[in-house]
């Protein structure tokens, strides 16, 4: 095979790991999802966001759990459509109250 060229396996191995999720990715997404693992726990996420002591972190952790949320109900089947919107309104949730009027020195790392 030429050099830089990778193998068909790797690009198949490459393909199977982005269509699967980790353990980790799996704990993040039911973090935000409802009980029954259909759909995204919206009131969920406003409370955590709501909490007192809202750090960046914290707006990290909850954008890369719903992401989770989202890539797991895509790979069960929902509809592209709706998963957009969730997405808009997970980026609404956490960048208008939190981003707006606001700068990275309002949001320190956690020490």
């Amino acid at each position: 095979m030429p050099p830089n060229v990778e193998s068909p396996a790797a690009e198949l191995h490459t393909t199977a790991d982005t269509l699967s999720q980790s353990a980790e990715s799996l704990a993040r997404a039911i973090e935000v999802m409802s009980g029954d693992r259909e759909s995204i726990d919206w009131d969920g996420i406003e409370a955590r966001l709501a909490e007192p002591g809202q750090n960046l972190t914290g707006l990290r952790h909850m954008l890369t759990c719903g992401t989770a949320a989202l890539t797991h109900l895509f790979m069960n089947g929902a509809p592209a459509g709706r998963l957009v919107r969730d997405r808009a309104r997970l980026v609404d949730l956490i960048v208008r109250p939190h981003g707006a009027g606001t700068s990275r020195r309002d949001y320190p790392e956690p020490h």
